[in-house]
């Protein structure tokens, strides 16, 4: 009897029972449906312009030199920039600004290659190169501040997968030439 019910239930298990989208949040296969969803997308990607390191407390970041003092002196491990002693693992804004950047960079790719994939007719190409020139300008933005504090850092412009996680540095120079690539597309888009 056991034996009977396992292999039912070993049965019962397809791959279209297992195969769902999340039920408990959204998916790129069923979300990117309507010019309305794309609208809420690229809304997602301006509200990466919110965190409070790229907002409100970018003028403390003047007091990493000696153009500023700031007065409350251990915001972002400020300190540790100031004086010198900076290792991989000293977290505060060093970690910040590469880790953030690069979450918002990973979402502003995802829209890119999903707005090129998109096919409904509510969203023409006039509008899609409006879209994918503000995704673009953001990109341009997360990517001068990775070139700003740090030169030669990985460029990523497509979604990150298994097969492509792990990408080296490239030349400061490359990630220069990627910001004005996107800000000329922005501009003229």
């Amino acid at each position: 009897m056991i034996i009977l019910l396992l292999i039912i239930l070993l049965n019962s298990c397809s791959k279209d029972f297992l195969d769902k989208n999340p039920t408990d949040s959204l998916s790129a296969g069923t979300f990117y449906t309507s010019k309305n969803s794309i609208d809420m997308a690229l809304t997602a990607c301006y509200s990466t312009l919110q965190d409070v390191i790229f907002s409100a407390n970018m003028p403390a970041i003047d007091c990493m030199a000696d153009n500023g003092y700031c007065f409350n002196v251990s915001w972002y491990s400020i300190t540790n920039i100031t004086q010198g002693p900076i290792t991989p693992t000293s977290g505060g804004l060093v970690d910040k600004v590469y880790s953030y950047s690069y979450s918002c960079i990973a979402r502003y790719n995802i829209f890119l290659k999903t707005l090129g994939k998109y096919s409904g007719t509510d969203v023409n190409a006039e509008l899609k190169s409006k879209y994918e020139a503000e995704a673009r300008l953001l990109r341009a933005q997360k990517y001068f501040d990775l070139y700003k504090f740090y030169g030669s850092v990985p460029l990523v412009t497509e979604p990150v997968t298994i097969e492509n996680q792990y990408q080296p540095k490239v030349e400061a120079s490359k990630v220069l030439a990627q910001i004005n690539s996107d800000l000329d597309f922005a501009i003229s888009n």
